[in-house]
């Protein structure tokens, strides 16, 4: 299972970095980590350097992110 890891920039968002190859896995996230209901994040994800990158902005709550497998 490939681990995640987040990067902050200046520009007020957050980086989602995930180890290639990610072929399957899809990123979701969730408000609440004890809810069922996760949701697809539906951020195009890049690779850059050799790593999946997504670039997420601010949502004004906190989620909490995860990768699943089909």
């Amino acid at each position: 299972m490939p681990l995640l890891r987040t990067v902050p920039t200046a520009t007020n968002t957050v980086v989602v970095v995930g180890s290639v190859p990610l072929s399957g896995f899809k990123l979701q996230f969730n408000t609440d980590l004890s809810a069922t209901n996760w949701t697809d994040s539906g951020q195009v994800r890049t690779v850059v350097g050799g790593e999946n990158q997504v670039i997420v902005a601010p949502a004004g709550e906190n989620r909490f992110y995860r990768l699943r497998w089909p």
